[in-house]
């Protein structure tokens, strides 16, 4: 007879945060080099750097439990989250250093830099039971909702559900 295990005792709670910030503020290189070039530019970059800043913050929690000789379960989140303070700015498109240089309003080469942000949050639970021998069973369900800016999709959500069985082989084989 094998003893019972204790809830409490058994219980496991992890957490865990990470908040950073990524910069990029290197100067922009010039469109070209080429002084006879150089003489066609009619607009100068709308800045002298990208001026980059993205603040990210990720934050996991997980609580899991053995339950039972048998039995275990689990329940986990996370969040994440991408605030892109990037400046959105236009740019114009240079092929290569030795192309003329069309900067001018009506440039069909015109970009706008898209400093695309996102925020996720993704909740999941999950069981297991093993039975006599060695097998197992799982089961687990998950939600994952996604909101992004600057996307063809700035929403999604995902629900996904699972069952498992898993059997060692020693068994089947003697």
């Amino acid at each position: 007879m094998s003893p019972s295990c204790s809830n409490l005792e058994n219980t496991r709670l992890a957490a865990d945060l990470a908040v950073g910030q990524m910069t990029q503020d290197d100067s922009f290189l010039p469109y070209t080099i080429n002084p006879v070039l150089a003489a066609s530019i009619t607009q100068p970059l709308p800045r002298d750097s990208l001026d980059g800043r993205i603040d990210t913050t990720v934050l996991n929690l997980r609580l899991t439990s053995q339950a039972g000789d048998r039995f275990h379960w689990g329940a986990s989140f996370r969040y994440d989250d991408r605030d892109n303070k990037t400046p959105r700015d236009e740019y114009v498109y240079i092929g290569g250093d030795s192309q003329l240089q069309d900067t001018g309003v009506a440039s069909s080469r015109r970009r706008y830099n898209e400093p695309y942000s996102y925020e996720e949050r993704r909740l999941r639970v999950d069981a297991g039971y093993r039975m006599g021998g060695s097998g197992r069973l799982t089961a687990s369900a998950e939600r994952k909702e996604t909101e992004r800016t600057f996307s063809e999709r700035e929403e999604a959500t995902e629900d996904t559900f699972s069952v498992g069985w898993n059997q060692d082989f020693s068994d089947w084989f003697g």
